[in-house]
């Protein structure tokens, strides 16, 4: 590309300045070395003491650089050697790209270009060994939001949509996780769009989604006009490799948007970006590096290069004459340490590829050098950011009956929500860290987790990826599978608290399935497909049988396990706020039946004894929400920490008594039981039992609730006529129960001994402590035949 200098000596038409790459290539080539390097000091600060490494690449990987053209820089950020952990050297690049054709090429030939360009750059990246990859802010597409011409949407596509399936088989042959961020188009959810960033794992499989937080309103980025502020929160995905969170452009102004991924436990935090220099350039250097400091994690800046012109001129309400470009988006992609230390740019008007080893040691070691957590006060201006909250939240009284627009504060909720706790005395003796988080886990069982991020705390995978109990040998993939299915429970957490449900609970659709299913609700089905969106991307699933499902649905043919759930348990109680829940048990997939066809194998895979069970757990949704499960060793259950996003073991190795003073069950139905439960009912609670005691009766009509509370105070549990269904609901509970100590019964004999002959087969379900489901068993005639038909 040719270089001349502009008038005013300062960029030049090709982007470049003064002719030169980068700031950095200025200087250094019109500085003494002596000179260079003092300034080289103040601009990029030192890591450890000292100036960052230069790493050697393959040959292989520098050759496509020569070929193709693109910038490729390769530097070190290193850690202290501890006593007590190994180093933790994690590769990882950044790419920055202009597009490959005009924009007034057919939009098809377009996005292949950009994907022909990309490939080399990224097999440059697998070649050199890269771990983590992230690429720019909608890298499919020109950054045409300027415009606000509608036509540019056609460059949407869903998160498993092209580019996915090209970036999936390049993950999968370099073992490499890469950032995607597109144009997402919601095919499940009205076809809305989003600037979404995908995360694909090592394994080609999807580990999730973020949505924008914040979508600017400022000169030309008229992107309100496609789409709005994300609803996905602040994730941060825990992959082979480290923590990772995407804090997509714009986010970048926001300082509590950085802070959230920290609290969130993030070691890096990627900036995919579309910015101009005009507007945002003296910014740049500054603001991730800032982020960087202040939450002890790293930091990737990418930002897109060239200058696009569309076929139309525009305008964006500030004043400037109509235009066909946006400007310059000037490159210069960078890493940024928790130690202040930063990487030279790439080039400014050239494609490119950065790659940085950083040992993730470096974040706890600036955490515990600088103490900004330690002394970050949060509770101080958490209380302020609810007083300034609520403030907002009154309403003015107009005297016309127009009402007030809407604010929309809940991002802002989220972030004060999750700094608001104050750990409180209590068991803390047993914690190893101090840590800013929810009260609550002043009361979580004492065992640390294993992992490097010890907290001080047991988080649901620690405690599986760590054998899930004496006496269990979990593997990998059944790890990976729960790590999906307490990402779904997550989500509909959050659906069940919304302040938007209460429409779709309301809401009934037909069944086509007759009578032995419930006519499913929206809410009931928004979480089926929640689950089943999260089982597939797990890719260990080969089938799911669900209680909304008439058959089951096979998912991928060489998946291990079987899941059979019933995602939203009591979900036409959720008006009421009557707690809900999620049901699963995990089978072994029966590899003898691969030969079969697909519905008659996924038929047979479902309808497996619930004795032959690996796993199965709930979700109760109630004032916390509990991830209680078995693996085969013990029952335990985990709460949810809102402030970090985790599952934290809070009840290890629960035992239901032997016997409770508690039955559960509508004994409204009383004069349709038989006499032999009517009998065992009255003797119980005369206390003319084999317990002399005098037995209570509590009854939410949840079945998860009733069951909790069961499982920790004891007694019994029951539906006593043909309503619960024995694969999603019988089998998952009576295997929990069992491993806590406790018996199922279907009146007559173990539920977990019974062959299911079909999927949404109903039976009576007693579970709770052993003496008193023996007990109950002794009166015989137990099982309600009698069924009028109940209303409610």
């Amino acid at each position: 590309m040719d270089k001349m200098i502009s008038e005013n000596g300062e960029t030049t038409a090709d982007g470049s300045i003064c002719g030169y790459d980068s700031l950095h290539q200025l200087l250094s080539a019109n500085l003494k070395p002596e000179l260079y390097q003092e300034v080289n000091r103040l601009l990029l600060g030192r890591n450890c003491g000292r100036s960052l490494e230069q790493i050697v690449l393959p040959e292989s990987a520098t050759s496509l650089s020569s070929k193709h053209d693109f910038d490729l820089q390769a530097v070190s950020f290193s850690a202290d050697k501890e006593q007590m952990r190994n180093p933790r050297v994690v590769r990882v690049g950044l790419i920055q790209n202009s597009i490959a054709l005009p924009t007034t090429a057919p939009f098809s030939d377009q996005t292949r270009g950009i994907f022909d360009k990309l490939k080399p750059m990224i097999d440059a990246a697998g070649l050199a060994g890269v771990n983590i990859l992230c690429l720019q802010e909608a890298w499919t597409m020109p950054f045409a939001f300027c415009t606000r011409e509608r036509r540019w949407c056609e460059f949407a596509e869903p998160v498993d949509g092209e580019s996915t399936k090209f970036l999936q088989e390049l993950a999968k042959k370099y073992n490499m996780v890469i950032v995607s961020p597109i144009l997402e188009r919601d095919i499940d959810h009205g076809e809305v769009l989003w600037n979404t960033a995908v995360i694909i794992g090592n394994n080609g499989n999807i580990i999730g989604k973020h949505r924008k937080n914040h979508i600017p309103r400022v000169g030309d980025f008229n992107e309100s006009t496609y789409y709005m502020e994300g609803d996905t929160g602040h994730p941060v995905f825990e992959t082979v490799f480290g923590k990772i969170a995407v804090n997509i452009c714009y986010g970048r102004h926001h300082p509590l948007n950085w802070l959230a991924f920290g609290l969130n436990g993030a070691e890096i935090v990627f900036n995919p970006s579309a910015t101009v220099g005009g507007l945002s350039e003296p910014m740049w250097p500054i603001e991730a590096r800032n982020a960087a400091i202040a939450n002890s994690y790293f930091v990737g800046s990418i930002n897109r290069v060239g200058t696009e012109v569309f076929p139309n001129p525009f305008t964006s309400g500030d004043g400037k004459p109509q235009h066909n470009d946006f400007g310059h988006f000037y490159g210069s992609s960078h890493f940024s340490a928790p130690d202040a230390s930063c990487t030279p740019s790439l080039s400014r008007y050239k494609d490119g590829l950065l790659i940085s080893d950083m040992d993730l040691n470096l974040c706890r070691q600036y955490k515990d050098k600088w103490g900004f957590r330690m002394t970050a006060r949060y509770e101080v201006y958490a209380e302020l950011l609810a007083k300034k909250i609520m403030q907002s939240l009154t309403l003015t009284r107009y005297p016309t009956p127009i009402s007030p627009p809407r604010l929309n504060l809940y991002p802002l909720r989220q972030i004060a929500a999750s700094v608001l706790s104050v750990p409180t005395t209590g068991n803390r003796s047993e914690m190893t860290s101090r840590r800013e988080c929810a009260s609550f886990k002043s009361l979580a069982v004492g065992q640390t987790s294993t992992g490097d991020g010890d907290d001080g705390y047991c988080t649901l995978i620690d405690f599986a990826g760590n054998g899930g109990g004496e006496g269990t040998k979990v593997g990998d993939d059944l790890v990976v599978l729960l790590y999906h299915i307490q990402h779904a429970c997550k989500r509909i957490a959050s659906l069940v608290a919304s302040p938007f449900n209460s429409s779709l609970g309301k809401l009934s659709v037909n069944s086509s399935s007759g009578s032995d299913r419930d006519a499913p609700k929206p809410l009931d089905i928004v979480s089926n497909d929640i689950v089943l969106s999260s089982l597939r991307n797990s890719g260990k699933v080969a089938v799911m049988a669900s209680e909304e499902n008439d058959i089951p649905t096979w998912i991928k043919d060489d998946g291990p396990y079987v899941v059979v759930v019933d995602p939203l348990d009591g979900s036409r109680n959720i008006d009421a706020l009557i707690p809900t829940g999620t049901i699963f048990g995990i089978y072994n997939r029966l590899d003898e039946l691969d030969h079969l066809p697909v519905e008659e194998k996924a038929e047979l895979n479902s309808l497996q004894r619930g004795n032959r069970l690996v796993a199965s757990g709930y979700v109760l949704y109630s004032s916390a929400t509990i991830f209680c499960v078995t693996l085969g060793s013990g029952t335990h259950a985990f709460t949810l920490d809102h402030s970090t996003g985790e599952f934290v073991l809070t009840h290890q190795n629960i035992k239901i008594p032997t016997r409770g003073q508690i039955y559960s069950v509508n004994d409204a139905r009383y004069f349709d039981w038989p006499e032999g439960l009517r009998k065992y009912i009255d003797t119980v609670r005369q206390g003319k039992g084999q317990n002399p005691k005098k037995y209570s009766a509590r009854y939410i009509c949840s079945l998860v609730a009733d069951l909790h509370r069961t499982l920790l105070y004891g007694g019994v549990a029951m539906n006593p006529r043909d309503h619960l269904r024995l694969v999603y609901e019988g089998n998952p509970l009576a295997f929990l129960v069992e491993q806590a100590g406790g018996k199922s019964s279907d009146g007559k004999r173990g539920i977990l001994s019974i062959q299911p002959v079909k999927l949404h087969q109903r039976l009576p379900l007693f579970l709770g402590s052993i003496e008193d489901v023996t007990e109950l068993e002794s009166y015989g005639d137990v099982q309600q035949t009698v069924n009028p038909g109940y209303e409610v």
